[in-house]
Protein backbone atom coordinates (compact mmCIF):
# COMPACT_ATOMS: atom_id res chain seq x y z
CA UNK A 1 0.00 0.00 0.00
CA UNK A 2 1.39 3.85 -1.11
CA UNK A 3 2.02 6.00 1.85
CA UNK A 4 0.52 8.98 2.46
CA UNK A 5 1.25 12.49 0.91
CA UNK A 6 3.04 14.14 3.51
CA UNK A 7 1.68 17.08 5.78
CA UNK A 8 2.60 20.14 6.42
CA UNK A 9 3.22 21.19 10.27
CA UNK A 10 5.49 24.05 10.40
CA UNK A 11 8.92 25.61 9.13
CA UNK A 12 11.78 26.93 11.23
CA UNK A 13 13.18 30.44 10.99
CA UNK A 14 9.72 32.20 9.79
CA UNK A 15 8.53 35.37 10.20
CA UNK A 16 5.41 35.59 8.82
CA UNK A 17 2.83 33.39 7.07
CA UNK A 18 -0.35 33.53 5.30
CA UNK A 19 -2.16 30.91 4.32
CA UNK A 20 0.10 28.63 2.89
CA UNK A 21 2.20 31.78 1.94
CA UNK A 22 5.42 31.20 4.87
CA UNK A 23 7.80 34.19 4.67
CA UNK A 24 11.24 33.77 6.11
CA UNK A 25 14.04 35.50 7.67
CA UNK A 26 16.38 37.02 5.60
CA UNK A 27 19.47 36.66 7.42
CA UNK A 28 18.69 33.11 8.23
CA UNK A 29 20.85 30.67 6.35
CA UNK A 30 18.71 27.55 5.79
CA UNK A 31 15.19 26.39 7.09
CA UNK A 32 13.64 23.27 8.04
CA UNK A 33 10.06 22.12 7.22
CA UNK A 34 8.37 20.04 9.71
CA UNK A 35 5.29 17.90 9.41
CA UNK A 36 4.36 14.09 9.58
CA UNK A 37 4.95 11.31 7.04
CA UNK A 38 4.28 7.58 7.05
CA UNK A 39 7.47 5.76 8.68
CA UNK A 40 10.05 6.46 6.25
CA UNK A 41 11.42 9.39 4.60
CA UNK A 42 10.35 12.55 2.76
CA UNK A 43 11.60 14.02 -0.24
CA UNK A 44 10.71 17.67 -1.20
CA UNK A 45 10.81 19.03 -4.75
CA UNK A 46 10.07 22.52 -6.56
CA UNK A 47 8.23 21.17 -9.20
CA UNK A 48 4.17 19.36 -9.34
CA UNK A 49 5.36 16.21 -10.82
CA UNK A 50 8.09 15.87 -7.63
CA UNK A 51 10.91 15.18 -10.16
CA UNK A 52 13.72 18.33 -9.33
CA UNK A 53 14.68 17.09 -6.10
CA UNK A 54 15.21 19.73 -3.18
CA UNK A 55 16.18 18.21 0.01
CA UNK A 56 15.47 14.90 1.42
CA UNK A 57 14.69 13.99 5.48
CA UNK A 58 12.87 12.09 7.86
CA UNK A 59 8.88 11.70 8.40
CA UNK A 60 9.52 14.88 10.85
CA UNK A 61 11.90 16.79 9.18
CA UNK A 62 11.34 17.07 5.76
CA UNK A 63 15.03 18.46 4.81
CA UNK A 64 18.41 17.52 6.19
CA UNK A 65 20.32 19.73 5.83
CA UNK A 66 17.77 22.89 5.40
CA UNK A 67 16.81 24.90 2.52
CA UNK A 68 19.13 27.54 2.05
CA UNK A 69 17.38 31.03 2.34
CA UNK A 70 20.32 32.66 0.94
CA UNK A 71 19.66 30.65 -2.73
CA UNK A 72 15.95 32.09 -2.87
CA UNK A 73 15.62 35.03 -4.83
CA UNK A 74 14.44 37.79 -2.97
CA UNK A 75 10.14 38.46 -3.09
CA UNK A 76 9.96 35.52 -5.01
CA UNK A 77 7.31 32.31 -3.95
CA UNK A 78 8.51 28.90 -3.99
CA UNK A 79 6.22 26.16 -4.33
CA UNK A 80 7.35 23.16 -2.12
CA UNK A 81 5.67 19.67 -2.95
CA UNK A 82 6.29 16.68 -1.30
CA UNK A 83 6.36 12.81 -1.34
CA UNK A 84 7.06 9.79 1.25
CA UNK A 85 8.72 6.70 0.89
CA UNK A 86 8.25 3.46 3.29
CA UNK A 87 10.60 1.26 4.10
CA UNK A 88 8.99 -1.46 1.86
CA UNK A 89 10.28 1.12 -1.12
CA UNK A 90 6.25 2.06 -1.42
CA UNK A 91 5.83 5.86 -2.80
CA UNK A 92 3.48 8.44 -2.39
CA UNK A 93 1.67 10.71 -4.99
CA UNK A 94 3.17 13.88 -4.84
CA UNK A 95 1.71 16.43 -3.04
CA UNK A 96 1.88 20.29 -2.82
CA UNK A 97 3.07 21.80 1.04
CA UNK A 98 3.68 25.54 0.91
CA UNK A 99 4.90 28.30 -0.49
CA UNK A 100 8.14 29.58 0.93
CA UNK A 101 8.90 33.07 0.44
CA UNK A 102 12.25 35.08 1.11
CA UNK A 103 11.19 38.65 2.42
CA UNK A 104 14.34 41.31 2.25
CA UNK A 105 12.54 44.35 0.68
CA UNK A 106 11.66 46.99 2.49
CA UNK A 107 8.45 48.75 2.22
CA UNK A 108 8.37 52.19 0.55
CA UNK A 109 8.31 55.64 1.69
CA UNK A 110 4.66 56.83 2.67
CA UNK A 111 3.06 59.67 0.64
CA UNK A 112 1.32 62.77 0.72
CA UNK A 113 1.54 62.73 4.70
CA UNK A 114 -1.31 65.27 5.47
CA UNK A 115 -3.33 66.58 9.09
CA UNK A 116 -6.44 66.26 8.74
CA UNK A 117 -7.28 69.77 10.00
CA UNK A 118 -4.07 72.09 8.80
CA UNK A 119 -3.37 73.16 12.06
CA UNK A 120 -3.44 72.04 15.61
CA UNK A 121 -6.91 73.17 17.29
CA UNK A 122 -8.15 73.39 20.57
CA UNK A 123 -10.34 70.36 20.00
CA UNK A 124 -7.29 68.37 18.26
CA UNK A 125 -4.49 68.95 20.37
CA UNK A 126 -4.68 65.75 22.35
CA UNK A 127 -5.52 63.07 19.25
CA UNK A 128 -4.33 65.03 15.94
CA UNK A 129 -4.91 62.85 13.39
CA UNK A 130 -2.60 62.57 9.79
CA UNK A 131 -3.37 60.53 6.73
CA UNK A 132 -1.11 59.40 3.80
CA UNK A 133 -0.95 57.27 0.55
CA UNK A 134 0.46 53.70 1.72
CA UNK A 135 3.64 51.87 1.53
CA UNK A 136 4.44 49.96 -1.38
CA UNK A 137 5.16 46.46 -0.66
CA UNK A 138 6.04 43.86 -2.86
CA UNK A 139 5.94 40.52 -0.43
CA UNK A 140 4.65 39.97 2.80
CA UNK A 141 2.42 43.15 3.04
CA UNK A 142 2.48 46.16 5.39
CA UNK A 143 2.05 45.10 8.90
CA UNK A 144 1.89 48.76 10.55
CA UNK A 145 3.26 52.19 10.18
CA UNK A 146 5.48 53.90 12.86
CA UNK A 147 4.97 57.82 13.34
CA UNK A 148 7.30 60.29 15.67
CA UNK A 149 6.48 64.03 15.22
CA UNK A 150 9.40 65.95 15.78
CA UNK A 151 10.06 70.10 15.96
CA UNK A 152 12.28 69.98 12.61
CA UNK A 153 11.69 68.07 9.12
CA UNK A 154 13.07 64.20 10.08
CA UNK A 155 13.30 65.16 13.98
CA UNK A 156 11.72 62.72 16.79
CA UNK A 157 12.47 65.41 19.96
CA UNK A 158 8.47 65.31 20.48
CA UNK A 159 7.31 62.03 20.37
CA UNK A 160 10.60 60.35 20.13
CA UNK A 161 9.80 56.58 20.30
CA UNK A 162 8.05 55.62 16.93
CA UNK A 163 3.84 55.21 17.75
CA UNK A 164 2.74 51.50 16.30
CA UNK A 165 -0.81 52.96 14.61
CA UNK A 166 -1.55 49.77 12.76
CA UNK A 167 -2.76 50.12 8.99
CA UNK A 168 -5.36 52.31 9.07
CA UNK A 169 -5.00 56.20 9.34
CA UNK A 170 -3.56 57.44 12.15
CA UNK A 171 -4.86 58.57 15.24
CA UNK A 172 -2.03 59.19 18.23
CA UNK A 173 -2.26 61.18 21.04
CA UNK A 174 0.29 64.09 22.44
CA UNK A 175 2.57 62.64 25.46
CA UNK A 176 0.82 62.28 28.77
CA UNK A 177 -2.13 64.01 27.47
CA UNK A 178 -0.09 66.96 27.54
CA UNK A 179 -1.80 69.87 24.58
CA UNK A 180 0.95 70.76 22.42
CA UNK A 181 2.94 74.12 23.20
CA UNK A 182 1.84 76.84 21.09
CA UNK A 183 3.95 79.14 18.63
CA UNK A 184 6.07 75.86 18.08
CA UNK A 185 6.67 74.30 14.14
CA UNK A 186 5.70 70.62 14.35
CA UNK A 187 7.16 68.16 11.62
CA UNK A 188 5.33 64.52 11.17
CA UNK A 189 7.22 61.11 10.01
CA UNK A 190 5.84 58.24 8.76
CA UNK A 191 6.82 55.12 8.23
CA UNK A 192 6.00 51.32 6.80
CA UNK A 193 7.24 48.49 8.57
CA UNK A 194 6.16 44.98 6.85
CA UNK A 195 5.18 41.62 8.71
CA UNK A 196 8.84 40.22 8.72
CA UNK A 197 10.20 43.76 10.17
CA UNK A 198 11.84 45.76 7.30
CA UNK A 199 11.76 49.12 7.69
CA UNK A 200 11.20 51.61 5.04
CA UNK A 201 12.37 55.12 5.31
CA UNK A 202 10.79 57.91 6.57
CA UNK A 203 8.48 60.36 5.02
CA UNK A 204 8.35 63.95 6.80
CA UNK A 205 5.32 66.54 6.24
CA UNK A 206 4.86 69.67 7.97
CA UNK A 207 5.11 72.09 9.81
CA UNK A 208 1.65 72.13 11.62
CA UNK A 209 1.22 73.83 14.69
CA UNK A 210 -1.51 73.84 17.47
CA UNK A 211 -3.51 76.24 17.87
CA UNK A 212 -5.82 76.89 21.35
CA UNK A 213 -7.68 79.97 20.09
CA UNK A 214 -7.69 83.06 17.49
CA UNK A 215 -4.78 85.11 17.77
CA UNK A 216 -4.25 87.86 20.60
CA UNK A 217 -3.80 91.58 18.82
CA UNK A 218 0.01 92.24 18.19
CA UNK A 219 1.47 95.00 20.12
CA UNK A 220 4.50 97.26 19.52
CA UNK A 221 3.59 98.85 16.78
CA UNK A 222 6.24 101.09 15.19
CA UNK A 223 6.81 102.89 11.52
CA UNK A 224 10.13 104.00 11.30
CA UNK A 225 10.96 106.19 7.68
CA UNK A 226 13.54 104.39 5.35
CA UNK A 227 13.77 106.69 2.42
CA UNK A 228 11.97 109.57 1.22
CA UNK A 229 9.69 106.90 -0.32
CA UNK A 230 9.25 104.25 2.24
CA UNK A 231 8.67 103.05 5.62
CA UNK A 232 9.28 100.16 7.77
CA UNK A 233 6.53 98.66 9.87
CA UNK A 234 7.13 96.74 12.79
CA UNK A 235 5.58 94.92 15.80
CA UNK A 236 5.88 91.98 18.49
CA UNK A 237 5.72 88.58 18.15
CA UNK A 238 2.81 87.26 19.13
CA UNK A 239 2.50 83.47 20.36
CA UNK A 240 -0.43 82.04 18.94
CA UNK A 241 -0.35 83.27 14.95
CA UNK A 242 0.31 82.03 11.92
CA UNK A 243 0.97 84.92 9.95
CA UNK A 244 -0.11 88.41 9.99
CA UNK A 245 -2.21 91.22 8.11
CA UNK A 246 -0.61 94.49 7.84
CA UNK A 247 -2.27 97.38 6.57
CA UNK A 248 -1.90 100.78 5.30
CA UNK A 249 -4.63 103.43 5.48
CA UNK A 250 -5.15 107.02 4.83
CA UNK A 251 -3.84 109.50 7.69
CA UNK A 252 -7.54 109.41 9.51
CA UNK A 253 -7.48 105.59 9.69
CA UNK A 254 -10.43 105.47 7.43
CA UNK A 255 -9.68 104.26 3.84
CA UNK A 256 -7.70 101.44 3.20
CA UNK A 257 -4.79 102.53 0.48
CA UNK A 258 -3.51 99.34 -0.59
CA UNK A 259 -4.61 95.62 -0.40
CA UNK A 260 -3.88 93.84 3.09
CA UNK A 261 -0.09 92.76 3.08
CA UNK A 262 -0.09 89.04 4.09
CA UNK A 263 2.88 88.00 6.23
CA UNK A 264 4.37 84.42 7.13
CA UNK A 265 4.54 82.70 10.74
CA UNK A 266 6.92 84.74 12.69
CA UNK A 267 7.61 87.52 10.88
CA UNK A 268 7.14 90.65 12.14
CA UNK A 269 8.03 93.49 9.89
CA UNK A 270 7.28 94.67 6.62
CA UNK A 271 8.57 97.61 4.11
CA UNK A 272 6.00 99.96 1.89
CA UNK A 273 7.24 101.70 -0.53
CA UNK A 274 6.25 103.99 -3.13
CA UNK A 275 4.93 106.54 -0.98
CA UNK A 276 4.51 110.06 -1.51
CA UNK A 277 6.13 112.41 1.20
CA UNK A 278 2.66 113.80 2.07
CA UNK A 279 0.23 113.10 2.92
CA UNK A 280 1.06 110.53 5.99
CA UNK A 281 -0.74 107.24 6.25
CA UNK A 282 -2.25 105.19 8.43
CA UNK A 283 -0.55 101.74 9.80
CA UNK A 284 -1.79 98.73 11.74
CA UNK A 285 -1.26 95.05 11.74
CA UNK A 286 -3.45 91.88 13.31
CA UNK A 287 -2.28 88.31 13.77
CA UNK A 288 -4.35 85.42 11.67
CA UNK A 289 -4.39 81.68 12.60
CA UNK A 290 -6.74 79.02 10.91
CA UNK A 291 -9.15 79.52 14.05
CA UNK A 292 -9.41 83.31 13.74
CA UNK A 293 -8.53 86.82 13.20
CA UNK A 294 -7.30 89.18 15.91
CA UNK A 295 -8.36 92.60 16.39
CA UNK A 296 -6.13 95.58 14.92
CA UNK A 297 -3.18 97.07 16.82
CA UNK A 298 -3.53 100.16 17.87
CA UNK A 299 -2.72 102.87 14.80
CA UNK A 300 0.34 104.91 13.43
CA UNK A 301 -0.26 107.81 11.41
CA UNK A 302 3.39 108.42 9.83
CA UNK A 303 5.37 108.95 6.48
CA UNK A 304 8.46 108.89 4.50
CA UNK A 305 10.51 112.36 5.46
CA UNK A 306 12.20 114.66 2.77
CA UNK A 307 16.14 113.93 2.75
CA UNK A 308 17.54 117.58 4.01
CA UNK A 309 20.60 118.61 2.27
CA UNK A 310 22.61 121.78 3.60
CA UNK A 311 25.33 123.33 1.22
CA UNK A 312 27.66 126.56 2.54
CA UNK A 313 29.57 128.53 0.15
CA UNK A 314 32.41 130.67 1.67
CA UNK A 315 33.42 133.67 -0.73
CA UNK A 316 36.63 135.56 0.22
CA UNK A 317 36.49 139.36 0.59
CA UNK A 318 38.59 141.89 1.03
CA UNK A 319 39.80 143.14 4.71
CA UNK A 320 38.87 146.96 3.42
CA UNK A 321 35.67 145.66 2.45
CA UNK A 322 33.25 145.60 5.68
CA UNK A 323 30.77 143.03 3.49
CA UNK A 324 30.40 139.90 2.57
CA UNK A 325 28.04 137.34 1.35
CA UNK A 326 27.56 133.78 2.54
CA UNK A 327 25.14 131.46 0.79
Amino acid sequence: TAPAIPTFTSITNQAYSSGTNHYLFSPSSSTNILGTASNGTVGLFSDASCLSSMVSGSNSIFGTPGLSISSLTPDSSYPIYARSYDPNGNTSACGFLINVIRDNTSPGAPGSVTFSAGAFTATAAQTPAFTWTASSEASSGILRYDLTVGTSAGASDYWGTPIDIGTSLASAGGTGGAPFPENIQYYVNVRGVDNIGNQGPWTSAGPFRYYSGAPSIPTGLMVQAVTETSVQVGWNDIATDNGYEVQRLDSSCTTPQEALVNKAWNIVSHNFTGLSFRPDSCFRVRGVNPLGTSGWSSSIVKGPRMKLSTQIELVAVPLSSNTGVLT
